[in-house]
């Protein structure tokens, strides 16, 4: 789900008010110090507020008060409730500071008056979240027309398919959804009778906004060879990404028989099977983020690039791998041209650690300057960050990133283990989770540096050889810290 404009009703929607608006006639004559009798509603049902005042008057016997100082009374008593009293739904403000941390546009399409809307917005600390609120009034028609939505809509300037809005009123949904949109249901007291209409009508129903999160989490697809021992590859992707909370997605390039001390075997998966696995990834779910892992041959790049190229999405992360913890080679020697034409330019950030970035740069690297040398001329094979990772150098475990412009270096005392089997492939998907999950590239990459250092620290002894990372070491600790994205 991908929400770039939303557009919310107010009461009954984002404000607990609707039960004021059917009870504010019944209030108020219990604040004139009359007893409102039980046909009340039925005998406002199709009256004016003017002509309420009348009957107000002339059946409750409220002497002394013209029509306008009846009305006036009442919205008296609805101001105070606005700008005093009301309060919001469930996990409104929580949901609204998600939307904005990750650039959704949002505006109000009310029925209230502008000042009412914009008294309870303030008074409940929600104003700052709105890039602008439209009323029917100002707009001159209700919500039984589509004008209020499509006003809203084409000040958003987002496309119709990532347009959303929130309704709890079944006419207006209707409205809503037959004008195109996206529809949202929302729960309300006041509403309950019509709640069975507003479930099959909505594309989406929530009873809080709390369960909008199951809704809105991040999809991320890994494109790498699998490990058989779950320390590496696709399976240590896959462990990443839950460990972020995004949803995993894998197409598995190359099947890799091995375990902590060695590689057996590789059995390579055929171009035309690489891409109908991404076709569908692509045509079905959808993916806010991509990680590319093992690419074996040239064959195997040229398929991957093909379809990236063909669906064009964001935040690719592109580890080079060439080379297992132990040495054997993960990737065909000849493959290296076809890594920097074709794969390279995908990458919004290139993940190679210091074997790596030699091979890709053809120089040596011992220095942390010599880190930042080979990123320099890595960026110009056309990736928009290059991370050089050194884990190789000697001393403590400095990783260089490198924009095109500025140097951002991440440095972490060096652990002494053996344990470090999937440590890269680690890495690029804490990087990749985090990109998905809205934050900037030095964001991602400093968080994922803690990350994959505290997994290193808390490595697991499996096996003979290198051990696996602990992937999961802050969650069976802490829990979920990933919805904290500042």
């Amino acid at each position: 789900m991908k929400i770039d404009g939303a557009i919310f009703d107010v009461d009954g929607t984002l404000l607990n008010s609707m039960v004021m608006w059917d009870n504010i006639s019944y209030d108020y004559l219990r604040a004139m110090g009359k007893t409102p009798r039980k046909d009340l509603t039925d005998q406002l049902r199709e009256r004016s507020l003017y002509q309420a005042a009348e009957y107000f008057i002339s059946d409750y016997g409220i002497e002394g008060q013209t029509p306008e100082q009846v009305m006036q009374g009442i919205n008296d008593m609805i101001e105070d409730f606005y700008m005093k009293e009301v309060t919001l739904k469930d996990g409104v403000l929580e949901f609204l500071k998600k939307l904005k941390k990750s650039g959704t546009r949002i505006c109000a399409a009310t029925a209230s008056d502008r000042y009412l809307v914009e008294g309870a917005f303030k008074l409940n600390g929600i104003l700052e979240y709105f890039d602008a609120i439209f009323t029917c009034t100002e707009v001159g028609s209700g919500k039984d027309t589509p004008e209020i939505f499509n006003k809203a809509f084409e000040f958003l300037g987002t496309k119709k398919e990532n347009t959303y809005v929130f309704e709890d009123a079944y006419f207006a949904l209707l409205t809503a959804k037959k004008a195109g949109f996206n529809v949202v249901g929302i729960w309300d007291i006041t509403t309950d009778l019509q709640k069975d209409d507003v479930k099959n009508a909505a594309d989406i129903y929530i009873n809080s906004y709390s369960e909008m999160e199951k809704y809105m989490m991040k999809k991320v697809l890994t494109i790498a060879g699998s490990d058989c021992s779950g320390g590496a590859g696709i399976q240590a992707d896959l462990k990443t990404f839950s460990a972020h909370g995004v949803f995993g997605m894998s197409v598995i390039v190359s099947v890799v028989a091995e375990n902590t001390s060695r590689v057996i075997d590789i059995e390579d998966v055929s171009p035309d099977m690489i891409k109908k696995q991404i076709d569908a990834v692509f045509e079905d779910i959808g993916v806010d983020a991509v990680k590319i892992g093992m690419l074996s041959t040239p064959e195997c790049m040229e398929a991957v690039a093909e379809k990236l190229n063909e669906y064009k999405p964001e935040n690719i992360v592109v580890d080079p791998v060439m080379y297992a913890k132990n040495g054997c080679p993960l990737m065909d020697p000849n493959s290296i041209g076809t890594l920097i034409e074709k794969i390279i330019p995908l990458a919004d950030v290139l993940t190679p650690n210091i074997p790596e970035a030699e091979k890709i740069a053809n120089v040596k690297i011992e220095t942390v300057d010599d880190m930042k040398n080979a990123a320099k001329i890595i960026y110009k094979m056309g990736c928009k960050n290059v991370l050089v990772k050194g884990g190789h150098y000697m001393g403590d475990a400095v990783d260089v990133l490198y924009d095109g412009t500025d140097f951002h270096c991440f440095e972490t005392v060096r652990i002494d283990t053996k344990n470090t089997h999937g440590t890269g492939c680690t890495y690029s998907s804490s990087i990749t989770s985090n990109l998905a999950n809205g934050l900037c590239v030095p964001k991602a990459v400093e968080k994922s540096k803690k990350y994959v250092t505290t997994a290193i620290k808390h490595s697991l002894a499996i096996g003979k050889g290198h051990g696996p990372t602990h992937h999961f070491y802050d969650l069976y600790n802490e829990g979920i810290k990933w919805m904290d994205r500042d």
